[in-house]
């Protein structure tokens, strides 16, 4: 089989097959593939071996020279091709006329009991709920922000948030998260997936906080990074402006992010004002003396904002891939705020963060 005659199949299926015979990647596709599987098609070049795994794989095959599909291996089903896809079309149909998932409306509330851990959805939800996600698309804007923020007030949002991910729902409403799925952060010794930090912080925060807008940050806070990266010598990737200029801020590019998402979804000005301070502030510096802890005060505007802001830190430590507990270094800091606070009179005149000081200004958040 010549090389140029390789092709694949992609799940799941939706209407009549079409074959490409344009390219040498020949995609045997049914009218769309799932949202999830959408970004790996499209960065799927020729020539690339682009990483698109066994379980999306139906079928092997070539088109021989009088253009016809000739099957070279079908995993774990002996079936033809045809077969495969008249059943797949026939579930399909079966859940459109029987299914609650064909309102999108009904995958929202899905989300919600999740979050509150009522509810885990089993293998046939999980189809239907798939199947239909893409219709969250003719909802409007205020139905997702309804959603959402039930979804950050319950006991559970990183569940609610992993399930949408999983479904494709997660795509529809914040596109920009769900791309974070399958980015790969690279350190010296480590390397960490980015979703799976922002949930991971996102669940630690929620434990600590009944908070949304610090819940909404947490899922947020390091989402920057898609944009602002950039990668040195040595294939390990950074996150803030290099020495030549290379990449962004991320906490800068955060910022912007959040702001074009949370208004999309209509949520309320305060409210995003609120998510984009957490955002632009969360790495700001150590401290273990009082004039640090001044300086924190200060940046945070007062002791709630700052233990708020120290819980977002305990998560974003603990969602790390050699989970830096923090506790202790974060319960030594939460001391020294303590006692600057209880002699306000003995405060010094200190230079404040001027970086963080000029983030703040530039989105109008102080």
């Amino acid at each position: 089989m010549a090389e140029e005659d390789n092709w694949i199949v992609l799940l799941p299926f939706k209407g009549e097959p079409v074959v490409n015979t344009g390219q040498k990647q020949h995609f045997l596709l049914l009218e769309e593939a799932a949202p999830q599987l959408k970004r790996e098609i499209n960065n799927w070049a020729v020539g690339n071996n682009a990483p698109i795994s066994d379980e999306h794989i139906l079928a092997r095959g070539h088109i021989n020279h009088m253009n016809r599909i000739c099957f070279q291996e079908c995993p774990g089903n002996r079936n033809t091709i045809y077969d495969i896809v008249q059943g797949e079309l026939s579930r399909q149909k079966t859940a459109k006329n029987t299914s609650p998932f064909f309102d999108p409306q009904n995958i929202l509330s899905l989300l919600v009991v999740r979050a509150q851990n009522e509810h885990v959805p089993d293998e046939e939800d999980l189809y239907n709920a798939k199947l239909f996600s893409k219709n969250i698309a003719n909802l409007p804007s205020k139905n997702l922000y309804e959603c959402l923020d039930s979804v950050m007030s319950a006991e559970n949002p990183a569940a609610a948030i992993r399930l949408a991910q999983q479904i494709g729902a997660l795509l529809m409403m914040l596109p920009e998260v769900d791309e974070t799925k399958g980015f790969w952060q690279k350190y010296k010794k480590t390397s960490s997936e980015l979703f799976s930090h922002l949930l991971m912080t996102l669940d630690s925060v929620a434990k600590h906080s009944d908070s949304k807008i610090l819940r909404w940050a947490a899922l947020l806070h390091d989402v920057g990074k898609l944009r602002a990266v950039w990668v040195d010598e040595k294939g390990r990737t950074h996150f803030h402006t290099g020495p030549e200029g290379q990449g962004s801020d991320h906490e800068k590019v955060g910022c912007e992010m959040a702001r074009e998402m949370l208004e999309r979804i209509e949520m309320p000005e305060e409210e995003i004002q609120e998510v984009c301070f957490f955002i632009a502030t969360h790495m700001f510096k150590h401290f273990d003396d009082k004039k640090g802890a001044q300086a924190f005060l200060e940046l945070m505007g007062g002791e709630e904002k700052a233990d708020e802001m120290l819980t977002l830190r305990i998560g974003d430590m603990q969602g790390k891939p050699k989970a830096e507990e923090g506790e202790e270094e974060i319960a030594e800091m939460r001391k020294l705020i303590k006692k600057v606070c209880e002699k306000p009179s003995d405060w010094e005149e200190i230079e404040p963060d001027s970086h963080i000081i000029v983030l703040l200004e530039e989105f109008d958040i102080i």
